[in-house]
């Protein structure tokens, strides 16, 4: 399970070697089929709020040949435009902690409260897989956030949201960067201000879901979230 999580196999077999069956210890033979290192994704669909949606993919899930994966997505809608570069470093300083890290900028249009954002930030995630497929996460977000009403002409001056966050994660997707079945779960708890700095000073709480299933000759996903935030404080404030 552990080779076949790191997503760089598409089949993982375990044998015992040839030998006398009366032998209390037998060595194991793992034959392994490598799965393409790049991939390209392009994806359309639509729905009743966005209308019209495409989004396109690039990942790389063993860059010199090292485990070390790197990744580029876009997507675009008439409310939502997302780019973002992505890493992932499977051991640090050689334990088995995980480094992921992200770039984005995001514009965002919400026609319902008559306002627009534009987003930029980056995003460092350590993780540790302590039981299968369980994982523990600690992050750190720095976002720049400007909005706009849609009744003015100019964007406000920018606010910066510093936050920390811990997560648990159950994930069973093939490949993190390049998933084409299998689910992803996690829990997680944000606190943003305070010590931290920032414009705004809240505590969150979310739950995430994500699912692949292959459906004929394309990947079907489902990517369900749900968030509580607490901005009641004395200083409570959300840029």
């Amino acid at each position: 399970t552990a080779i076949f999580s790191t997503g760089l196999f598409r089949n993982v077999t375990v044998s015992p070697a040839p030998g006398n069956r009366q032998d209390s210890i037998r060595a194991l033979v793992v034959t392994v089929r490598e799965r393409a290192a790049g991939s390209l994704d392009l994806g359309v669909g639509y729905g009743s709020s966005e209308r019209l949606r495409a989004g396109l993919a690039l990942a790389q899930t063993n860059w010199l040949g090292r485990s070390l994966r790197v990744g580029a997505n876009v997507r675009a809608s008439r409310l939502l435009r997302t780019a973002e570069g992505v890493f992932t470093v499977p051991y640090v300083l050689g334990r088995h902690v995980a480094l992921d890290g992200r770039l984005f900028q995001q514009w965002e249009r919400n026609p319902e409260a008559a306002f627009r954002t534009r987003k930029t930030g980056t995003a460092e995630t350590f993780s540790y897989q302590w039981q299968n497929s369980w994982v523990s996460e600690v992050s750190y977000t720095l976002e720049r956030v400007r909005l706009r009403l849609d009744a003015e002409e100019r964007y406000q001056p920018a606010q910066t949201s510093s936050s920390l966050s811990l997560a648990l994660r159950r994930d069973s997707r093939d490949n993190p960067l390049d998933s084409r079945m299998g689910s992803m779960l996690r829990l997680r708890a944000d606190v943003a201000g305070g010590p931290l700095g920032g414009a705004s000073d809240f505590n969150r709480s979310t739950v995430e879901l994500l699912h692949f299933r292959p459906v004929w000759f394309a990947i079907a996903a489902i990517h369900a979230q749900a968030s509580g935030i607490d901005a009641s404080g004395a200083n409570g404030r959300v840029a």
